[in-house]
């Protein structure tokens, strides 16, 4: 299991090993689209 260190979120079933911290689903999606907004205002 891992933490999202943009949310804080605990993903992953519970007992198993710990991996290094990402983004959760939710918050990739939400940077996804940040980052896509991000350019069309730019360019």
């Amino acid at each position: 299991m891992y933490i999202c260190w943009n949310c804080g979120l605990l993903i992953g079933e519970e007992n198993t090993d710990w991996e290094p911290s990402r983004l959760c689903p939710s918050c990739e999606k939400a940077m996804e689209a940040a980052k896509k907004e991000w350019w069309r205002e730019r360019y």
